[in-house]
This record gives C-alpha cells, structure tokens and sequence, in this order.
C-alpha cells in the first residue's frame, strides 16, 4: 500500500507543485525517516512528471528540497539523499537551479563514518538467548533477518556493501599489482622429487629442470580421457610446492556492517514489546515473496540500511575488484536499492487490491491507432497447422519496408525504431507452440559518408555479432523512466553520444536511437504485479528536443501536444514498436546529414513438444541504410533454411 499511495500521491499532485513544496516543508521535521525519505521520493516524481509550464512552481519546490537536504548537518540516509540528488540534478538540467546546485548535492556531505558495531560475542550474549526468552524479550527475528541466514543480511546488506571497499576515502588504495606471484618452497620440491618413481622422473626430465605451477598442475588431467601421472600422495606433495599468498581483502567488512544494522536497528525504537507479537501475523502468507505486509522490525532495519549506506559512501572508497569498476555514484548502480520509481503511473488501484496487480499495465491505451498491428498480419488459417507450407510461402514473409514503414489511422506515417513483433497461430494447442513468425527492427544513426562502408562491413557478421552491437538490455531497475533520455544519473546505457564500434576490424560511430526499460514487479516495488517495460527514445534522439513526456504509450509530445514519438503495444500481445514521426525523422536526419542504418530479421517455425527434430525453420536477416529522403538502400539479404522438405 505504501508503494501504492507513494504513485498515487504523484498522480495527484504532479499538475500541483505548490502543495507537493508545501508539504515537504510540512513533513520535513517528521522524527521518521521511512516517511521523509518518501515524501522527497514523491517530490522528484512530480517534477519528472511536470509540464514547463510550471517552471515557477518548479523552481520554488527544488529550491526547498536542495536547501533542505543539502544545508549541513546532512542527513544520513541514502535513499533520501538519492531522490534529492535526482531533483537537484533535474532542476539544473532545466536551468531551475543554478551550476553550483549540482556541486552543492555532491558528496561529500561530511556524514560522520559508521561507529564501531558491538562484537558478535556481546550480541550473542545479550539478545542470542531466544529459546527460554519471554516473548516480550526476544529479539530472535531481528537476529535471524539481519545477523544470521535472514534474506535480508545476505541481499541486501551484503549486496550494497559489496560496492565499496574498507579504505578511507583520501587514503591511498593499495596496489595489488603482482600479489599473486606464488613463492617456490626448496624442500618441499625436493620431497616432491623425492617422491618420484625412476620412470616418472625420466618422463618429466625436462619439466624437472625448468618447473612451473601451471604446465603440470590438476587442471591438465581434469580433462575426460586425461589421466594423472602422479599419485594422491604425490599430488598432494607438488600442490605444496609453490606457496600463494593470502589475497587481500579489500572489501568492507560483511559482519561490521550486518552487526551495525543490527544495533541501528534497536537504536532507532524496535523492541521486541513494542512489536514483536504484531510482527509474528505479518508477513508470513506469502512466503518468500516480497510483495506481502512487512514486519515492524523489517521496516526499522530498512532506515539502519540506508543509514549505513550514507555514512559509509560518505567516508569509503568505492570496490575496486575489477578494471573497469565504476565509483559509487548513487543508488542506481545497486539493483533494487531505488525501491520503486516514482515516475511510473499507479495501476488500477482495483487490480492493485484485488489481483496484486497481475496482468495489468502501468501505460494508459496509446495516443495513436495505427491502420494494421502487427504490422503485416499472418493468416495462420491457410497453413493448416502445417509447418511446410508456412515456410514454402515466401510471398507473406514480412519485408523490411512493412517492417518499417506504418501509418495511423489519421493518416500520419511513422517510422520504426525498435520492434519485436511475435506471431503464432492461434490454432495451435498451447498458445505458446505451434506455427510461429518472429520479426524485429533495430536501427542506428551515423554519419551519411560512412552508411555504405558500415553496411559492407556487416554483411560478413553473424547475427549473434551484430545484436552485440545493440543495447539490448538497457535500464533495468536503474533509472526512473522519467529520467530516461532526458535527465538521468551516470548510467553505463544512457546514450547520449555517438559511440565508436568495431565491426570486421573497421571502427565506426555510431549513435543509439533507442533506450529499453524495464521496472521489475517482483523485487522491491509492491505497487505492480507485472514488470513495466517501455522502449524509450535515446537521450541522443531527445536532447534539445524539448519534448514532453506522456504516460500514453508511453508518447513524447511537441508544444502543440502532438506525438512525435510513440511505443505502440496491445494488452496480451508481446508485440512491441518504438514509433517516430516520419516528417520529424526527415528532418532530424537532413539538419545533421546523418543516415538511419535499419537492421531487420524475421523466422519462422513450429514450436512442439518434441526434442527429437527435424526442426524446420527459415530465418532471412538484411541490413539497409536511410537518408533524410527515407528511400531505403538495401544490402544482400542472408536467407537460413533448415529441414526443408
């Protein structure tokens, strides 16, 4: 429910900023921080959900929220930090605030570090003995939850602690270079040596005199056929020969942090005769799920969380196990950490009650209708269920240019961006078997002088290499959807540039034209049964478009409240396309002389119950390229055909 109203409070107050900044002011000096980090939450939803028309009110709440937050002493809590950084970062994204805003909500915030936690000995003694502990006393379910197996110590405390590191931030970060160079121990090759048969020894004469830990070790005669030359025993000896060093352990250290949740935990009020009975009837109908009531406690050991989040970013370096770690720059980078997205519509508070949200959408109905969707419709009725006359049929193959080229209802033309189109008969027995076509579109922009060299390039790359070349995953659990494209934290698929690729050894740049979301419904936000997923315009395609953002589709209106782009899907089709405006296209590539690179790719076949095949199948993939006149250049198109009859 919390999640639900924290949506709906958005909903109504996004056209009413004044009342949103009137109420931040009014619930600021709440002695809780589960509400206040909300209520900011609530506040950067309704500005990502603002029209420019409200600039004036605009500016007044950010002002309020950045003051707020950001005047010292600042407070400890990650998850309101992270939604006062997003507002604060929007309002000078759109010249509400000024420059220095942005360095303002920056850390460090001088958020004192994480105190030291009491030992586990002393937790153990004190609040460890459950079994002959009055009811009103025991604190077994913090204990369990957050020090023990509990879901919540292992992934959530350990999972957000894992991105930094136990070193204080100014300290230099030790060098590991060459720290796992093993030490050779004299005596223990001798009695390794020692140990050889005289047939052993003469067969390895040359691996004797030059020895190393790798060319002989387990691994080699792991293999199936392989067998060990050498004895357990002997094996045993050879592993003991080359000594490596203990690896060093930079990571912030699991245990402190649980054991400091813990004492947080209880410092902030829980105790076991306030909420312990209460606790016991909630949150158990549902098992594991986390879409269920919450304990009083779980809600006390959240603020603990976020607490020790903000205090340990504050003061620690970020995780350093890999070379291109990144440093920790907000909530987006852990999954899940954000909770909900505040920028998403509230379903159907019916659905929401009654079904948990199940099956139902966050997007209202679409603004546009389009003549024909999917595009191309299959009429499986001709193919009898039978899988050799669909692929003999060439003449209903979905084209590129049907693929591309759609028209809505009141005459516009559109383009495709993106698309994944899934057809299959109905007929079939299963509704997921039988007679089955697959198409999609994925496009890129680049300069016009190189559309024809890119294209040659590709024609010699498999499929599995060129959907390399795309973003497939994009922003998942991440960014709000209301940051996507427009003004969003540093996010590795957040395009806003063109970017250099490499195809068949050639470096090319190019540009994303599209963005994929996805906002899970079965991790932390309770307020959907289903996943929201959009295709969204790429920050290159929007920036200084000055485009408003619509809940319909999703859309992206112009001034005069026209679509210009639009995702077009259906309830209880899969069938998905990310639609641009074909005059808006048209001119969006002559002004900067650049080229839409289309890639298209469709198969068909029959989806059975059988694993025994033959499984016939045709799948036909082409590549094209189209200028600012939106003829379409195709290249040679690769047809696949498998099992034919």
């Amino acid at each position: 429910m919390r999640d639900w109203i924290t949506k709906a409070l958005v909903q109504l107050l996004h056209g009413h900023l004044d009342v949103m900044r009137a109420l931040m002011e009014r619930f600021w000096s709440v002695d809780d921080p589960y509400v206040v980090q909300r209520v900011v939450a609530i506040a950067y939803g309704c500005l990502l959900r603002s029209s420019p028309t409200q600039a004036d009110q605009a500016t007044a709440l950010a002002e309020a929220v950045h003051t707020m937050v950001f005047t010292p002493s600042v407070r400890a809590d990650e998850l309101l930090l992270d939604a006062a950084r997003g507002i604060t970062r929007w309002a000078v994204d759109h010249s509400l605030l000024p420059d220095e805003a942005r360095t303002a909500a920056a850390r460090p915030y001088g958020i004192a570090a994480p105190s030291a936690p009491p030992t586990k000995e002393t937790i153990d003694t004190k609040y460890g003995q459950w079994r002959e502990t009055p009811d009103d006393q025991n604190y077994l379910s913090i204990v369990v939850s957050v020090l023990n197996l509990g879901d919540f110590g292992r992934y959530v405390v350990e999972s957000g602690m894992r991105h930094f590191s136990r070193h204080r931030i100014g300290q230099p970060f030790p060098d590991r270079t060459g720290h796992r160079t093993p030490r050779f121990v004299k005596f223990r090759w001798h009695a390794f040596v020692a140990s050889l048969r005289p047939e052993q020894k003469e067969a390895f004469a040359g691996w004797l005199r030059d020895p190393d830990p790798h060319s002989m070790g387990r691994l080699r005669y792991l293999r199936p056929g392989a067998q060990d030359p050498f004895t357990d025993a002997q094996r045993d000896l050879l592993d003991a020969v080359w000594a490596y060093p203990k690896v060093p352990d930079d990571d912030y250290p699991i245990d402190r942090a649980r054991r400091w949740v813990f004492r947080r935990t209880l410092s902030l009020g829980w105790t076991p005769a306030r909420f312990a009975a209460e606790d016991r009837k909630l949150g158990h109908s549902r098992g594991r799920s986390g879409h269920k009531a919450e304990r009083w406690g779980k809600k006390y050991q959240w603020m603990a969380y976020h607490e020790l989040l903000a205090r340990v970013a504050d003061n620690y370096q970020s995780a350093r196990r890999y070379d291109d770690e990144q440093t920790y720059d907000g909530l987006h980078q852990i999954v899940g950490e954000r909770e909900i997205d505040p920028s998403l519509p509230p379903i159907d508070f019916r659905a929401f009650s009654d079904d948990k949200g199940t099956g139902v959408s966050a997007w209202k109905p679409a603004l546009i209708r389009l003549t024909s969707w999917p595009p191309a419709n299959l009429d499986f009725r001709r193919y009898r269920g039978d899988i050799q006359r669909l692929l003999a049929e060439t003449a209903t193959e979905p084209t590129l240019a049907t693929s591309l080229f759609l028209r809505d209802r009141d005459g516009n033309d559109w383009v495709v961006l993106e698309s994944y189109i899934k057809k299959i008969d109905p007929a079939a027995h299963e509704s997921w078997r039988g007679l089955q076509e697959t198409s999609t579109v994925d496009t890129l922009l680049i300069a016009a002088g190189q559309a024809p060299e890119f294209l040659a390039a590709l024609a010699g790359c498999s499929r599995n290499t060129i959907n390399d070349l795309l973003d497939t995953h994009g922003h998942i659990d991440c960014c709000y959807v209301g940051e996507v494209s427009r003004t969003g934290p540093a996010c590795y698929h957040r395009h806003a540039e063109f970017e250099t690729i490499e195809v068949a050894d050639r470096s090319f740049n190019v540009g994303r034209t599209v963005e994929p979301y996805t906002w899970e419904g079965n991790i932390f936000d309770c307020s959907i049964g289903e996943n929201a997923s959009s295709v969204l315009p790429s920050t290159l395609l929007q920036q200084e478009t000055g485009l408003s953002f619509d809940m319909r589709g999703p859309s992206w209106l112009d001034a005069d409240g026209s679509p210009i782009f639009a995702h077009h899907s259906q309830p209880g089709d899969d069938s998905r396309a990310l639609l641009v405006r074909a005059s808006y296209l048209r001119d969006y590539l002559a002004e900067r002389q650049l080229e839409l690179v289309v890639l298209h790719w469709f198969e068909r076949m029959e989806l059975t119950g059988s694993h025994d095949g033959p499984f016939p199948s045709v799948s036909v993939s082409v590549a094209a390229r189209m200028g600012a006149d939106l003829a379409l250049h195709e290249g040679p198109p690769r047809r696949d055909e498998r099992d034919l009859s």
